[in-house]
């Protein structure tokens, strides 16, 4: 069956013979376009089959999307916040056997950019290459802390930003537009189990920490941090976030 329908599918892309114009020769015109084609997609697809351009195509896609998630990003100025604890591989896909972009070694101190919310055991991260790509929590030692402040919440405390450091209140500076990674706090006492930034939720961990990356452009990024309690809001905290002139 899948025969006879290749067969029809290239009599509809080619045609028959065609006479030219000098009457000497005869050659195949295609009368293929976009339109046809999708067309003839359209039936292949009940068989399994799909014309070879459409093949190419898929296959170019393919090879964009790769070479935009292995593009260097500029992240020279994301913080390290945690190291791996055995060596692993960087992998273009959150799964096991995914392609491998390059190799971590044990020690390694890597940038956790988010923690994935429909695949918590993964994390996405940048290497110290400036690399991009996702990493099991299993290979991912406790979270570090570099030169930031120590987390104290008081009692009256539900949240607080640690990293970057403050410039003044309800401002942080940075010495450059792009990925800025945030750290803070929750008083879980308090009854804080979320927190919203900038209307995504970031994933609170054990020793009550969170953390997320956000893209600060030139003109600068308002933050908007709220901390709930189930479905009730307990705390609104704004800020902005200046790069350095």
């Amino acid at each position: 069956m899948k025969t006879i329908a290749l067969l029809i599918a290239v009599l509809f892309l080619y045609g028959c013979p065609n006479q030219t114009t000098s009457g000497s020769k005869k050659q195949n015109k295609p009368i293929l376009n976009e339109k046809s084609r999708k067309a003839v997609d359209g039936f292949l697809k009940n068989f399994g089959l799909i014309t070879k351009k459409t093949y190419d195509k898929s296959q170019e896609e393919v090879s964009e999307w790769k070479q935009i998630a292995r593009k260097t990003p500029e992240c020279s100025y994301l913080s390290p916040n945690a190291k791996v604890s055995k060596n692993t591989n960087l992998l273009i896909s959150p799964k096991d056997g995914s392609e491998v972009i390059s190799k971590i070694n044990k020690n390694d101190k890597i940038a956790i950019i988010s923690r994935l919310q429909n695949l918590p055991e993964w994390y996405l991260v940048y290497n110290k290459k400036c690399e991009q790509g996702y990493v099991k929590e299993a290979s991912v030692a406790k979270l570090i802390n570099y030169g930031s402040a120590k987390i104290n919440l008081a009692e009256n405390q539900n949240i607080v930003i640690t990293d970057p450091q403050w410039t003044s209140a309800n401002l942080i500076q940075v010495k450059s537009d792009g990925f800025v990674s945030i750290t803070g706090a929750v008083n879980k006492k308090n009854g804080i189990n979320k927190v919203m930034i900038n209307n995504e939720e970031v994933i609170i961990e054990s020793d009550n920490s969170f953390s997320t990356t956000l893209n600060v452009p030139k003109k600068g990024l308002q933050v908007r941090v709220v901390a709930f309690n189930n479905a009730t809001k307990i705390q609104n905290l704004t800020f902005d976030i200046k790069v350095k002139n």
